[in-house]
Order: C-alpha cells, then sequence, then structure tokens
C-alpha cells in the first residue's frame, strides 16, 4: 500500500472507513458543500487560496482522472472557513491534458470557491464519492496541519468526486477538518 496517499472507498465500501453513520452520509451527499457551509453560517463562508500552481498530480488521481501517471495539471489548495473558522480543506485537479477553453476561468477562480461555478452549470457531471481517511502518513494530511492553526486529530475524512464540465474532467478533493463536525456537520 502506497503511504504517500490513503485508501479510497466507493460507497458500497464505506463501511471500512469505521466512522459514524452520520459522518459518512455527509460525506457522500450530493448538494454543494459551498451552499451547505454558507448556510449553516449564516452566510459568513470565505476561501482562502494556500497555493495555486503547475504541479504533477498523485498517482491515485492520474488514476481516476483516466490519464498519464506524473501528468501535469493545476493544482489548487484553498481553505473554506466557516465564520473564521477553517472547516475543509480542498485540493482541486484541472489536467491540461484535453483541457477545454470553456474551463480556463477555473485557474482564475481566486477567492471563489469550485462549488459555486460547478453547482451553477447546467452541464456540470458529478461521478461516484470515494471517501478516504488521512493519517499523519499520508501528504495531504501534513499539507493541512502545516497549513492550518487548528490541531488535528490523529485522523480526518475526506473525499473526492470527478466532476465533467463542458467535456473537462476536474477532480475535487474535500477534507474536513474537525470543526466542520462542530460547527455544521450533525445539523
Amino acid at each position: 500500500m502506497n503511504t504517500f496517499e490513503p485508501e479510497w472507498h466507493t460507497k458500497s465500501k464505506a463501511k471500512l472507513v469505521n466512522k459514524p453513520h452520520f459522518m459518512l452520509k455527509e460525506l457522500f451527499t450530493n448538494n454543494s458543500l459551498t451552499k451547505r457551509i454558507s448556510g449553516a453560517c449564516g452566510g459568513a463562508f470565505s476561501v482562502k487560496v494556500l497555493e495555486q500552481k503547475t504541479n504533477r498530480i498523485f498517482l491515485s488521481e492520474s488514476l481516476k482522472l483516466g490519464i498519464r501517471h506524473n501528468s501535469m495539471a493545476n493544482v489548487r489548495h484553498v481553505l473554506l472557513f466557516c465564520q473564521n473558522t477553517p472547516v475543509i480543506f480542498a485540493r482541486t485537479i484541472l489536467p491540461f491534458v484535453h483541457m477545454k477553453r470553456s474551463v480556463l476561468r477555473l485557474i482564475k477562480l481566486g477567492n471563489k470557491s469550485l462549488g459555486s461555478v460547478l453547482y451553477s452549470e447546467r452541464t456540470t457531471i458529478k461521478y461516484e464519492t470515494e471517501i478516504a481517511l488521512f493519517t499523519q502518513q499520508h501528504f495531504l494530511f501534513n499539507y493541512i496541519k502545516n497549513n492550518n492553526t487548528a490541531a488535528l486529530p490523529q485522523e480526518i475524512l475526506g473525499r473526492r468526486n470527478v466532476y465533467d464540465l463542458n467535456g473537462q474532467k476536474i477532480l475535487l478533493n474535500e477534507i474536513y477538518l474537525p470543526p466542520y463536525w462542530q460547527k455544521i456537520g450533525k445539523h
């Protein structure tokens, strides 16, 4: 098993993650996470870009997108905030392979959430959700730990989806930080 990345599970294998039902249900919802956070926080929702650059993507990401390993992509890391508290870390992969002109605007989102674009487009297709547990042996866990002021437990939950927007595949990883479950996830 590659310890750089977590093991991803579809809904049929979600019980392997061994987390409470309300958490698994939340991870597999089809609704916009941006709307969920904004609604639960009285509109006090914001996005902070941690990093956005051209980079090679992880093996599991290239497999999920159906592209060659070590492909280059626009990789964007952001924190989603509820009332000035980070609740979600998101990693977006926009591969350069077969990039469509119609999605170039996604590279210039700035402090706007990707979800606000994906869920406003009628042509967006969302593929099957996968979930994973992230621990200190995983790259993204340590990236979050180094870019987030809140302490992390030994493991955190995340999900990923491939979206198709006008023929362009986009991979979105969303990792749920502990304050999410305290402020939003149980409501």
